[in-house]
């Protein structure tokens, strides 16, 4: 379980996160979903670790993060970055087995279980054929499930997610979130940000809706997801559906209706 308890971020005079309260329960999959800047990434960099809430705490499993070395919190947690640069040009196996170095001791050399935990990644996220290939020849998105195949042979009972499906086709996108469905309902608790609106419904246990740093809304998709809260989100009208289909929530966007010119202010007839 991830427990977020009234966390704000501020970079100098600037605040990201305002008061931001959740719960993730364990072998759960929420999506955090809001426009560009709403805080999205902040809140995953706090879970992670790697920002520090001015205010607030965070838990993962009854633990402080704040408590927690660099190590142990590997232990507990796998993050997949949006941004899939890399600064070394090693193959992608040996970025895969990168995974497993919470798990080693620091003369150790890898087991049978690292392997093993490895090529399972590998296979799990369909990249078993680009094993052998320097990831500088790999596209952004060959990268991307790299980098999830690296997370997953972290093995651990949390994995946080930024924009995962973001340089993807439609086909990856819908394999990459099967996949961390099928995670979650095997009990590993997965948190996601994602911009698509229609795939995170059809995907997630359910949502957090972000707006400006602010928390406006958790909860199941069809709850979260209604033209009111996300005209306040997005600032655009919206119309939400039901997918014939799936059976999930689907959002489309309006376009805003022309403004008519107040009393006075008409354009001139020539």
């Amino acid at each position: 379980m991830i427990e977020v308890d009234g966390v704000s971020v501020a970079f100098g005079d600037s605040t990201v996160l305002r008061d931001v309260s959740l719960s993730v329960e364990a072998g759960s999959f929420l999506a955090l979903v809001g426009p560009n800047g709403a805080g999205k990434t902040t809140l995953l960099r706090a879970v992670n670790g790697l920002v520090a809430p001015t205010t607030g705490s965070i838990t993962i499993d009854g633990a402080a993060v704040a408590s927690l070395s660099a190590r142990e919190l590997a232990r507990r947690v796998a993050t997949v970055p949006q941004e899939t640069h890399l600064g070394f040009d090693f193959d992608a196996r040996s970025i895969v087995e990168m995974g497993r170095t919470p798990h080693r001791s620091r003369l150790g050399g890898s087991s049978e279980g690292d392997r093993d935990a490895v090529e399972r990644a590998l296979e799990r996220t369909e990249t078993a054929a680009l094993a052998d290939r320097p990831v500088g020849d790999l596209s952004g998105g060959e990268r991307q499930r790299v980098l999830l195949a690296r997370a997953l042979a972290q093995e651990t009972p949390t994995l946080l997610l930024d924009e995962p499906t973001a340089s993807l086709d439609i086909n990856h996108q819908l394999a990459t979130l099967s996949l961390v469905r099928h995670l979650a309902d095997e009990g590993q608790t997965a948190v996601a940000a994602i911009h698509d609106l229609n795939l995170a419904a059809r995907f997630c246990d359910r949502m957090a809706l972000l707006a400006d740093g602010e928390l406006l809304a958790v909860g199941a998709p069809d709850a979260v997801l209604t033209s009111e809260r996300l005209a306040d989100a997005y600032g655009v009208p919206t119309a939400v559906t039901e997918n014939p289909v799936t059976g999930t929530p689907t959002v489309t966007a309006l376009e805003r209706e022309h403004a008519v010119p107040a009393p006075g202010l008409e354009a001139d007839d020539d």
